[in-house]
């Protein structure tokens, strides 16, 4: 039975917890990976036998739309961790510091990312998030000077991966999910 949640795209996107940069100028090129697919690991976008044998992991995950679904409960719950939601303290500000990513921005880019990531036709980093034009960075640049631990990071991979499961994601889909996310812990964690 196919899942469409996409949640484990969101897993992905977790990682970023900021994959929208502070600012609002673009970098086209990711650091440890390709533009296309640069989440830091490789990309699962193939045929990989997850859950269904033939199907994409991007269409495993219903596309875009349930890449979009998994994204927001993913979270939603990172942010009831008191540890993770620190991060976002300006991000839920309104309107947030100047330069700063709303949610909505952060989110628009980990789907971007996900996608990507699974085989989807998303480009990541360096597409607009929104229609003001705000980009989605790459990793490294994103996550620069938030002083991302080892520990907060596995800590919102574990949570992510939760999540997943209980949208009913395949274990063999979390974990191709999980090999992405930790693709990119050394451009995350400072």
């Amino acid at each position: 039975m196919l899942r469409r949640f996409g949640a484990p795209v969101a897993l992905a996107g977790i990682l970023v917890l900021a994959a929208c940069s502070s600012t609002s100028s673009g970098t086209t090129s990711s650091s440890g990976g390709s533009s296309s697919s640069s989440s830091g690991g490789s990309s699962s976008g193939g045929t990989d036998g997850g859950s269904d044998g033939g199907t994409t992991l991007y269409t495993r995950l219903g596309g875009n739309t349930g890449i979009k679904g998994a994204v927001d409960a993913i979270v939603a719950d990172e942010v009831k961790d008191p540890t993770i939601a620190a991060f976002f303290g300006d991000n839920v500000k309104s309107p947030p510091p100047a330069g700063t990513p709303t949610v909505d921005q952060i989110k628009a880019c980990l789907v971007n990312q996900l996608g990507n990531a699974a085989g989807g036709p998303e480009k990541y980093p360096g597409t607009p998030a929104d229609s003001a034009g705000f980009q989605c960075r790459d990793m490294k640049t994103a996550h620069t000077g938030l002083g991302i631990s080892s520990d907060i990071f596995d800590k919102f991979v574990t949570i992510a991966a939760g999540t997943l499961k209980r949208l009913g994601v395949a274990d063999a889909d979390i974990a191709t999910i999980g090999g992405v996310l930790n693709g990119t812990k050394t451009s995350i964690v400072e």
